[in-house]
């Protein structure tokens, strides 16, 4: 389920985090072939795009002078209106290539001149994260773009994800390799500071194993606010050493055992760890008789 490799992705250098997220992920969908330039003109029509250009006659002459060969002097004159009524007429005589307008329209400006909510309506568009009896390839795709793009971008922390999700959902939902792999990852960056570079558990495996509602819902708490305030209040990593509350730690096929790690000092387990059997004891080498050192007995 993963995409290919980051050297194809799309960086924006945008400041504002809602702004350049929005940038990423609509770009991005487009690379990996998530979504196509077909569904963005459904969203957004050309007269939309030079509307929202209305202020820029520099960037709408740059799309009308590749697009459909206008010169660049009289492009400059072009009003919005008709710079968009010259774009659609092209679109529908099949003179123009909607992927090359959408590529014309440069993925910055996008999210810097289009609404952050109509915008938004694009990304969420086809409701990924619907529970369905079996999360379709598709879906799994672009729910992990539009994932992995927060997590880019500092609006969401792969271990605040996990600690918002909860131990007891993480414990029903995922297997046991996964707990494992998580556990191993926490412990190996304890005391460690936390970057977005560190995931203690791959976005796929959060994805393809847990409720789509469960993760959606942490993700929607901090971009949709963000959409009409401004103000983005990021899912940062807590800090602390591993994550807080009760760590669900699965022993053999035992039932799973809490531990509070969050406190300062931890005490013992009250449930009575399981009795494991005796192990048979190695042989002293330091004895030298017949069969001790490994040799056939006469």
């Amino acid at each position: 389920m993963r995409h290919r490799a980051d050297a194809d992705r799309f960086d924006s250098r945008l400041g504002d985090p809602i702004q350049r997220f929005l940038a990423q992920v609509v770009e991005n969908g487009l690379i990996f072939g998530v979504r196509t330039p077909e569904e963005f003109l459904r969203h957004f029509s050309p007269l939309s795009i030079a509307q929202a250009l209305r202020n820029e006659p520099e960037r709408r002459a740059d799309i009308l002078e590749v697009a459909v060969g206008m010169r660049r002097r009289l492009a400059l004159h072009r009003t919005a209106s008709a710079c968009g009524r010259v774009l659609e007429m092209a679109l529908l005589n099949r003179e123009l290539d909607p992927a090359i307008l959408v590529r014309l329209f440069r993925p910055d400006d996008r999210a810097r001149v289009l609404e952050k909510q109509t915008l938004w309506g694009y990304v969420t568009a086809r409701k990924f994260w619907a529970p369905k009896p079996e999360r379709s390839h598709e879906a799994a795709r672009e729910f992990l773009l539009v994932l992995d793009e927060a997590v880019r971008v500092g609006l969401v922390h792969s271990l605040a994800l996990v600690d918002q999700l909860g131990a007891s959902k993480l414990a029903e939902c995922l297997p046991h390799w996964a707990l494992a792999t998580m556990l191993d990852n926490l412990v190996c960056q304890a005391g460690k500071p936390r970057t977005n570079d560190q995931p203690i558990i791959s976005l796929d495996v959060l994805i393809e194993h847990l409720p789509g509602h469960a993760l959606w819902a942490i993700v929607r708490e901090t971009i949709e606010p963000a959409l009409s305030s401004g103000a983005v209040q990021a899912i940062q990593a807590p800090e602390r050493r591993v994550i807080p509350g009760m760590v669900m730690v699965a022993i053999e096929e035992s039932e799973p055992l809490e531990i509070d790690l969050s406190a300062p000092d931890v005490q013992p387990p009250e449930q009575p760890l399981p009795v494991r059997t005796a192990r048979p004891s190695m042989p002293d080498m330091t004895r030298r008789g017949p069969g001790t050192d490994g040799s056939p007995r006469r």
